[in-house]
C-alpha cells in the first residue's frame, strides 16, 4: 500500500517475496496509471536502488513492512 504523490491516490497491491527480493516489481497507480518502481534486482534501471526500503531510507522516509503467508506488503509513500 503507498500513497502515489503525483495524484494522492493510496494504491493497494500485493506480491511475493521472491519477486521482491529476486526480481523487478512495478506497481501502477489506480488513479493516474502512474508506474512506480517497487524493487529491481536485476538492475533494469540504472539508478543505484535495489528496492523501495533503500530508496525510503535514502529520503528518510518511514516503512511498515507487512508479511503474511509467504507474501510482502509495505505501507509507505513513495515518490515516482
Amino acid at each position: 500500500m503507498f500513497t502515489c504523490k503525483k495524484c494522492e491516490s493510496r494504491t493497494t497491491r500485493m506480491f511475493t517475496k521472491n519477486s521482491y527480493h529476486n526480481g523487478v516489481v512495478l506497481i501502477r497507480c489506480e488513479s493516474c496509471e502512474g508506474v512506480h518502481l517497487i524493487a529491481d534486482n536485476l538492475g533494469w534501471f540504472d539508478d543505484g536502488v535495489t528496492n523501495i526500503e533503500h530508496f525510503l531510507k535514502m529520503k528518510g522516509e518511514n516503512l511498515k513492512k507487512l508479511t503474511v503467508d509467504g507474501l510482502f506488503s509495505f505501507d509507505g509513500t513513495v515518490e515516482q
